[in-house]
């Protein structure tokens, strides 16, 4: 990687944290849990640096791909998403939600006056499609794992029996052992085994909800349902938690 990108994704790395629908996450949680998003995006943020390290990847490239990805996670989580697809949907608007995850971000970066380079925007449609490229970059697929991880170890921790302390923090350091002794990205089999026996249930959101975080869009004003969708993603969750 050529110098003039480094610095990019070194300014980059700094900026995100204090990009507002990356700090965001901290009032944000899925629906049904009381957890905060932010302390598992700060972990995957560690386990993407030191992921790249190990496998001589470019560790600042790495980390901002990973926040970045995390960055789409409105309010409710994956619930969430399913109502912002509802809203453009009544809108007549149809967009698959990898392109709705990079509109979003990037919407997010330019508005925040960041530079977004086509090297970045390629990036992020490696990071957010649901089969990645055969040349996708090692950075890329390092975010692609270490969000993989995350949602695993979420719902582990919250539809299994398991409750190790610290145990995202004993996860990442077995991943990080395993992928030292493989020389490429590898899960910890603890992990995978947890997560095949963990049954996961799927907590729909009430009407009620939908319907107020649709209102709630509406109430942005904005003439580009698109870009509502953009800003109210943004937003900091201010509802009671469920």
């Amino acid at each position: 990687m050529d110098k003039e990108l480094q610095e990019y994704y070194e300014e980059l790395n700094t900026l995100i944290s204090f990009m507002p629908i990356y700090k965001s996450l901290q009032s944000k949680f899925d629906y049904g849990n009381h957890i905060s998003e932010m302390p598992y995006q700060l972990s995957a943020r560690t386990l993407a640096g030191r992921l790249a390290r190990v496998l001589n990847a470019y560790e600042d490239k790495a980390e901002v791909l990973t926040c970045l990805s995390s960055c789409y996670f409105p309010v409710y989580g994956e619930a969430g998403k399913k109502v912002l697809h509802q809203y453009l949907e009544d809108k007549g608007i149809l967009i698959s939600d990898e392109d709705l995850a990079r509109t979003i971000i990037e919407y997010q970066i330019d508005e925040c006056h960041i530079q977004i380079t086509k090297e970045l925007d390629n990036e992020l449609k490696d990071v957010f499609a649901k089969v990645p490229a055969k040349n996708i970059s090692l950075e890329a697929e390092i975010a692609r794992f270490v969000q993989d991880i995350i949602k695993k170890v979420k719902m582990i921790e919250r539809f299994s029996q398991m409750n190790e302390d610290k145990f995202i923090y004993h996860i990442n350091l077995e991943i990080i052992e395993a992928t030292k002794q493989n020389e490429r990205l590898t899960s910890s089999p603890r992990l995978e085994k947890l997560y095949q026996n963990t049954i996961i249930k799927d907590i729909p959101l009430p009407q009620e909800i939908k319907a107020q975080m649709i209102q709630n869009i509406d109430h942005l004003n904005e003439n580009n349902p698109i870009t509502s969708v953009c800003k109210y993603t943004a937003l900091k969750q201010i509802k009671k938690r469920c």
